[in-house]
């Protein structure tokens, strides 16, 4: 019965045409790119828009972990400073619902001053288990506009995470910028993956209350959660 339960789940993520469709996300990629992310790289695709002199951008990563820790982590949002490349200060302004907030964010622009802004975010997660990030800029002193989602979906016994966005910057120097954008996205998908491994192996208490708080923001998750790696009992929760 196992032998036949483990050629059921080939079939599902290989498909007929060698490409794997576990989920939405794995769906966007080739087989090629799909054992690129198995050997702990990086996919990061580019499209030029009209509109912007930075292209738009999605990063696809994979991490050992479930979606719903990679989410938990993610959704500490105050917590990002703490392992994001360059962001000085993240601060929740605004709690508008369970799992929708506005943040203030400081970020360390090269060749220029401190870029502070504000941004929406908001977390969901879909029936196949799916979690969802939301975000839409509000307000910032030179960014005309920014928006953009992390979307994270099981993927055989890992999550497979896949960051968008799409900016419009509103400085004249934008195209000196470019570059350093670029690689502000790429570290922050490796940053975001690394914590959570980290904490994962390390910091188990931690993870665990993330988890917690992040399920008490998803209350239609409380009639049946799904089990989580970090579901271990916890006496005192680590701050």
């Amino acid at each position: 019965m196992k032998f036949v339960i483990r050629i059921a789940m080939v079939v599902i993520c290989c498909g007929t045409a060698g490409k794997a469709f576990a989920g939405e996300i794995a769906a966007e990629l080739s087989a090629a790119q799909l054992s690129d992310l198995k050997q702990g790289q990086l996919i990061f695709i580019t499209k030029d828009i009209p509109e912007s002199p930075w292209p738009k951008v999605r990063a696809y990563r994979l991490i050992h972990a479930s979606p719903e820790e990679v989410t938990a982590v993610f959704f500490n949002y105050q917590n990002s400073p703490q392992f994001i490349p360059n962001v000085k200060t993240a601060h929740i302004s605004k709690q508008n619902s369970a799992n929708e907030a506005e943040i203030d964010y400081a970020l360390h622009v090269p060749l220029m001053s401190d870029e502070h802004y504000r941004t929406r975010n908001t977390v969901s997660v879909n029936p196949q288990g799916m979690y969802r990030v939301d975000w839409t800029l509000l307000k910032a002193m030179r960014t005309k506009s920014s928006v953009g989602h992390m979307r994270v979906e099981p993927f055989e016994s890992n999550a497979l995470m896949s960051y968008c966005s799409t900016t419009i910057p509103g400085s004249s120097i934008a195209f000196l910028l470019k570059k350093p954008a670029m690689g502000q996205v790429k570290d922050t998908v490796e940053a975001i993956a690394k914590q959570v491994e980290k904490e994962k192996n390390t910091q188990p208490q931690a993870l665990a209350k993330e988890v917690i708080l992040l399920r008490a923001a998803l209350p239609s998750q409380e009639a049946d959660p799904k089990p989580s790696a970090s579901d271990t009992p916890v006496s005192t929760p680590s701050p």
